[in-house]
């Protein structure tokens, strides 16, 4: 997959990339223990760790479970600069976070439509 240029086709690159219903679940989880770990690094910074280190692993099993398809984590970055690899890995992770907050945002607006 190629790495979207907007936001807006962002949403539609990662969304696309998260049809089965069980791995978008399986992906707000491993967001939320994600946020939840980045927050626990500041006073429980061992149980941070775990929680951190367990959100990939999750992530990772909605795609090969369900999707039958490789996590954009494994794709090549777009450049062969110095520190290319991390930074496109660290994209996927704060994106995907930014996807689950998409999503929740979209569902709070269909709830408070009369």
């Amino acid at each position: 997959m190629s790495s979207p240029s907007s936001l807006d086709t962002f949403m539609e690159y990662y969304d696309d990339a998260h049809r089965d219903p069980r791995n978008r679940a399986i992906h707000h989880l491993a967001h939320a223990f994600a946020v939840i770990g980045a927050v626990l690094l500041l006073f429980q910074p061992l149980v941070g760790v775990l929680f951190l280190a367990s959100a990939l692993p999750l992530s990772w099993s909605g795609h090969y479970l369900f999707e039958r398809n490789t996590p954009a984590f494994f794709d090549e970055p777009a450049s062969d600069a110095p520190n290319a690899g991390l930074a496109k890995k660290l994209e996927v992770a704060l994106g995907g976070v930014l996807w689950s907050v998409a999503c929740l945002w979209r569902s709070a607006g269909r709830c408070v439509r009369p």
